[in-house]
């Protein structure tokens, strides 16, 4: 459910494509309910980072790249933090943002993980690679694709250690945490 979703019912539906090419949907409606996020203090960024002629086909490469399914999961149990550093972590998920003194419509969308160029980055469980490079907005980026529509993407590194197509096992290093 997106971020700016308003209060009310909100259609969830489930789609399985089966191998002989049929499908199956089911549909529930879910209460939406408001949440009281904070406020985070502006935050200065360039200009580029908010323009949506840079936003926009960045963030669509992303969606991209993740409608496929993979039908294998590679996961066995449970996800493991991405940072070493247990206790220093930034809980801002929804946290709504200024950008550049604007009004709050922008929101942060992940948790960050404190720690420096040599704190290393670790995949949160098994999978394969699907994309590994810098990005204009999100930086050093990498995309792990768990199996059956499960992925995470770790964003500002510093460093890349992995190349798509890798495949990496849980708690391996694929790359370095940076402020990209």
């Amino acid at each position: 459910v997106h971020r700016f979703t308003k209060p009310g019912l909100a259609a969830m539906t489930i789609t399985t494509n089966y191998p002989d090419g049929s499908t199956f949907s089911y549909q529930e409606n879910l209460q939406v309910k408001t949440y009281d996020y904070r406020l985070g203090a502006p935050i200065i960024v360039d200009a580029s980072y908010i323009d949506p002629t840079v936003t926009v086909p960045e963030w669509e490469m992303i969606k991209a790249l993740v409608i496929d399914a993979a039908p294998v999961k590679e996961w066995t149990f449970g996800f493991s933090d991405p940072s070493p550093v247990e206790q220093d972590w930034i809980y801002s998920y929804g946290l709504l943002r200024s950008n550049n003194y604007s009004e709050y419509i922008y929101f942060h969308s992940g948790i960050d993980f404190a720690g420096n160029n040599s704190t290393p980055i670790f995949a949160a469980a098994s999978g394969t690679v699907v994309l590994a490079e810098n990005l204009e907005v999100r930086g050093g980026a990498t995309i792990i694709s768990h199996g059956h529509g499960v992925y995470t993407g770790y964003w500002h590194q510093s460093q890349i250690d992995v190349k798509v197509g890798n495949h990496v096992e849980a708690g391996q290093t694929i790359g370095m945490v940076g402020g990209t």
